[in-house]
């Protein structure tokens, strides 16, 4: 029992820590509105059951499709979507194609915001451009739920160079993401 309990990718050691963190915060009462920066049900849970005359905004970043190997994920995903769309009062996203997603899931399109992500275009332009040439850029945390797992199948037989930008995760999943490279 203990190895299960250990194990940091056991989906289910995952959701059920999520699921107590999230109904343990509900417990708590709060002054001001609320924010939440994801659509992870341990975000939602307490944002829907905390929300009473607060304003609650929401951030969702993208939609997971439902697949073979992301089906806990997007379902999870869709019970948050549930609650949000019930009761939160605004809900920001990062671009016209997520919004799009929403409004046909539907997600009232009034509520729904485009931000601007917090990238300084004029100082990425002025960075003078390396030798080496990249046809393609994952950049991210090395971890399975951002699909960097899927990349080496992906990018096998494919013609060009890839850069991948990343860290964070966990040590396992970064070494074993390594080992899918390199072979």
């Amino acid at each position: 029992l203990w190895q299960v309990l250990k194990d940091r990718n056991n989906p289910f050691l995952i959701i059920y820590n999520w699921a107590w963190l999230s109904f343990r915060s509900c417990k708590i009462k709060i002054p001001e509105d609320i924010f939440t920066s994801t659509d992870n049900f341990c975000n939602t849970i307490p944002a829907y059951k905390l929300k009473g005359n607060h304003k609650w905004t929401a951030c969702i970043f993208h939609v997971i499709p439902f697949k073979w190997g992301r089906i806990i994920p997007c379902l999870l995903q869709r019970f948050s979507f549930g609650l949000i769309k019930k009761r939160a009062d605004e809900v920001m996203v990062l671009n016209e194609l997520t919004k799009a997603e929403l409004v046909k899931m539907g997600f009232d399109e009034k509520k729904i915001e485009i931000m601007a992500v917090g990238v300084d275009t004029a100082h990425i332009q002025s960075i003078k451009p390396g030798e080496k040439i990249y046809d393609a850029c994952f950049m991210g945390r090395l971890s399975p739920t951002k699909g960097i797992f899927d990349l080496p199948k992906i990018w096998d037989g494919m013609p060009g160079n890839l850069l991948v930008i990343g860290g964070g995760g966990f040590k396992e999943d970064v070494e074993r993401w390594k080992k899918s490279c390199l072979g």
